[in-house]
């Protein structure tokens, strides 16, 4: 079996890394990049661990069928391919990111950064704010007791009376919390830094370390290390000896707040605290995080043909903008609390499973999910284009769109639930353009057009 799995593993991973260097329209970040990483890290390093470790895996702790687990990995790698067929399919033009005047020019006309750091200070605090009155733990001032610290990241939503399996997450006012990291991007992309700039940059990185560590979601410092990577290799800036030494410096923090953040919410629960290694391994291997390959193997095995949603959880973000403030009742709008009580069967508890875009695909149409996938790899394209061509950058924001809007939700519906997806990155995005054309000046740097260049050997990324 273990064969068959490995080849399925490597087939997800190549294809969309392979076209990702013919067709992206930036280095190492493009949307197949980005799908090739979360298939690398969700189902191949996985593989390699089954392979070594069986009995270990996520979803050995529910079936132990091999024929259910070659058929999740089959179905993920079809849902990927149809994910690099979408893409490709939907390709007119390429346009490489290889302009350093106009990426210049963009990032020059944001004006106003220290007014837009306050900004971004006074949101994160208000935020904190919301999150400590909504589980009733005090004001700002509690947040930063080590105590408060453990059970927030023990508990990211909040539990609902007369609701059983599923709470309020607060991702409405979540979504704000783009404003300090956009101001942090605002910082990371000046070439020189006086000092008191560095010094306010390296106070956004502390305020987006600890906000990370009050929500609990561990995977966020991933995306605060990605978007220093997406700045750097969107700006062309060259990898040298001092970068990599800075950037293994990052990796070092970003691992080290990570075993801090589950031992914080071990310590709540009374759980046995292991140590660093054994968390790491725990959390990558026997977790579901990055598109992970354990979910639908599960879904597969276990859902039942007579209880496909049939598209219906692709229509939830019509109505998860309405606060649950002024709607109590609204239903769930992520897939991740059914996965949990009604395949799984865990009950009583509050939270979900996330389903992944595989495991959603699945549980709407079957088999016939994997058609999903060609349609989220268009989609993926279009918000490439409509970000990173010269007019994306010219007139729509997409320097600074692709990192904290795009990558997070092409993240999003890959681990997690199309809807909450969407809706979260609507919002972000609207907000966003307000907050940008309160602090950019009007770009003028040449025309503004949408032309693109057809991939060529000369103009092909490296």
């Amino acid at each position: 079996m273990i064969p068959i799995l490995f080849i399925s593993s490597v087939v997800s991973v190549a294809i969309p890394l392979l076209l990702a260097r013919r067709y992206g329209s930036v280095p190492l970040v493009s949307p197949l990049h980005i799908l090739g990483y979360l298939v690398f890290f969700g189902m191949f390093l996985k593989t390699i661990y089954l392979g070594v470790f069986d009995g270990e895996m996520f979803f050995q702790l529910y079936i132990d069928d091999p024929w259910a687990v070659i058929e999740g990995y089959l179905f993920v790698t079809g849902f990927v391919l149809m994910i690099c067929l979408g893409y490709v399919v939907s390709i007119r033009k390429v346009w490489r990111m290889r302009d350093d005047a106009l990426v210049a020019g963009v990032v020059s006309q944001v004006r106003y950064p220290r007014v837009l750091m306050l900004v971004g200070v006074a949101t994160a605090l208000a935020v904190i704010g919301s999150m400590m009155a909504a589980r009733g733990l005090g004001g700002v001032a509690t947040a930063f007791d080590t105590e408060t610290l453990e059970t927030m990241s023990s508990s990211r939503v909040v539990r609902i009376e007369g609701v059983e399996g599923f709470g309020a997450t607060g991702a409405i006012s979540r979504a704000l919390l783009f404003i300090p990291t956009l101001a942090l991007m605002v910082f990371i992309t000046r070439h020189t830094l006086l000092r008191r700039d560095l010094l306010i940059m390296l106070a956004l990185l502390a305020q987006e370390f600890f906000l990370t560590i009050l929500e609990g979601k561990r995977f966020e410092l991933v995306n605060i290390l990605a978007l220093f990577v997406f700045v750097s290799v969107m700006m062309g800036r060259r990898f040298s000896p001092a970068s990599i030494f800075k950037a293994a410096g990052g990796v070092a923090l970003v691992l080290a707040l990570f075993v801090t953040m589950t031992n914080l919410r071990n310590t709540h629960s009374q759980a046995q605290t292991a140590s660093a290694t054994e968390t790491l391994t725990n959390q990558i291997f026997g977790s579901t995080y990055f598109l992970d390959v354990n979910v639908p193997i599960l879904i597969i095995a276990l859902s039942r043909p007579d209880d496909r949603f049939w598209g219906e959880s692709y229509t939830y973000w019509t109505f998860a903008w309405v606060p649950r403030a002024l709607w109590p009742d609204k239903p769930v709008v992520t897939l991740g609390p059914y996965v949990k009580q009604e395949v799984l069967g865990i009950r009583n508890t509050v939270g979900g499973v996330n389903p992944t875009g595989p495991g959603e695909a699945f549980l709407n149409f079957g088999w016939l999910g994997m058609l999903v996938g060609f349609g989220l790899g268009a989609l993926y394209r279009a918000i490439e284009y409509l970000t990173l061509s010269p007019g994306g950058l010219r007139r729509r924001y997409g320097f600074w769109m692709y990192p904290i809007v795009a990558y997070p939700f092409i993240t999003a519906t890959m681990q997690s639930s199309f809807a909450a997806a969407l809706t979260t990155s609507l919002f972000k995005a609207l907000l966003m353009i307000l907050v940008l054309k309160l602090f950019s000046l009007r770009f003028r740097l040449g025309p503004a057009t949408d032309r693109v260049t057809r991939p060529t050997p000369a103009n092909r990324p490296a």
